[in-house]
């Protein structure tokens, strides 16, 4: 299948060509900065999600929450840190943002198999 097949590529692609060539004010090039919009809307989604991922992983590091919850948190991790949209973006956020979530890291590194109150 090439890129012409895909639903909607009769709009999207001569939106990027629109682009490239320097012109914004075409329906093709506003499709295509919305969906580069809602990616970056997702990207925000998703980095929100990884610190809130590294507050619970501070919780239980802390005594916080009992084992059984951290369980609980640490398998939701595991789910949504399996698919690819939050995969690619983890590993962008974790490449550019070297000095961040160094928990989030180590129970990711561990195969979301590992109790933070046992570091």
């Amino acid at each position: 299948m090439s890129l012409y097949d895909l639903p909607g590529a009769e709009i999207i692609l001569p939106g990027l060509s629109d682009l490239r060539n320097g012109e914004s004010n075409t329906i093709g090039a506003l499709l295509v900065a919305i969906a580069e919009g809602e990616k970056e809307h997702e990207f925000n989604k998703i980095y929100n999600y990884m610190d809130f991922c590294n507050e619970q992983i501070f919780l239980r590091k802390n005594g916080r929450v009992r084992e059984n919850t951290w369980m609980d948190w640490q398998n939701g991790m595991k789910i949504n840190f399996s698919l690819p949209i939050f995969d690619e973006t983890s590993k962008k956020v974790f490449e550019k943002l070297p000095d961040i979530f160094h928990e989030l890291r180590m129970v990711k590194d561990k195969n979301f198999d590992t109790d933070p109150k046992k570091w």
